[in-house]
């Protein structure tokens, strides 16, 4: 009786161990895309768009804190997830080389790829060999599908800032841009181009966004979780209605508009 006694508080403090060790932090730091309205994109000094607030629904309703962390560069938020700084990337295209340090969920949202040509300059495209005797651009950092990420490896395309893409197009030293549509139809308005610009009838590819966990983190476990809030957001339209009221939110900053 007397050896149980004594090994008491030592199977106590065993007890107290495991439980520290396999509990999980309270915050989750979490970052995205900065410029890629109006999914998601920083305004006044934060990020804002249709998937930073999935991404705290999701967070808040699995009683973690939602810490946004902001990075001015896309490849910059793709480094800090591969090097742990931050746990998740609220929404990222899937690809062979990401798959080796992120857990990615179901998809999040679909969102189509096309090509931007200068007004007047349209070509016939209706499959990605259309685009081989040509000169193109896109933005640096992005990913389109693993299937059209090999495919541009035959191609003539440069990888620039999405500005500096645009331009490039406009003043003629590229023949097209590729681009994500719902982007690249605020990039020209916010530049005063829209009207110097045609899309593409066919998609280059469309692709699912997917919100993405750093394999150091120690959230992994919570996928199955998340991927269950997904499937509710999306049955329930709500991923959608926040789509759209970030269309609006855009449009109005676009055009100066205040309510």
């Amino acid at each position: 009786m007397r050896k149980v006694l004594l090994l008491l508080p030592l199977l106590a403090l065993f007890v107290q161990g495991c439980e520290t060790k396999s509990a999980l932090p309270r915050k989750i730091v979490f970052s995205t895309h900065p410029n890629y309205p109006p999914l998601m994109w920083i305004k006044d000094d934060s990020l804002t768009g249709a998937v930073p607030e999935v991404s705290r629904i999701i967070f808040s309703s699995l009683s973690l804190y939602p810490e946004a962390r902001l990075y001015s560069d896309w490849n910059a938020v793709q480094a800090a997830a591969k090097n742990g700084e931050i746990d998740v990337i609220s929404a990222i295209y899937k690809n062979d080389e990401r798959q080796s340090y992120l857990l990615f969920s179901d998809p999040l949202v679909e969102d189509p790829v096309v090509v931007l040509v200068k007004r007047g300059r349209s070509f016939p495209f209706s499959r990605w060999e259309d685009l081989e005797a040509k000169r193109g651009v896109t933005p640096a950092g992005e990913s389109y599908g693993v299937d059209f990420d090999s495919y541009m490896t035959r191609l003539n395309i440069k990888r620039l800032s999405a500005e500096d893409a645009l331009s490039s197009l406009l003043k003629g030293d590229a023949d097209y841009l590729v681009m994500g549509l719902y982007p690249a139809k605020v990039l020209a308005a916010r530049t005063g181009k829209k009207d110097e610009v045609e899309y593409l009838p066919h998609p280059v590819t469309s692709q699912n966004f997917h919100m993405a966990i750093s394999k150091k983190s120690p959230f992994v476990s919570l996928m199955p979780k998340i991927n269950a809030k997904i499937s509710e957001l999306r049955i329930n339209g709500n991923i959608l209605r926040l789509l759209d009221k970030y269309r609006i939110e855009e449009y109005k900053t676009i055009n100066g508009i205040t309510d």
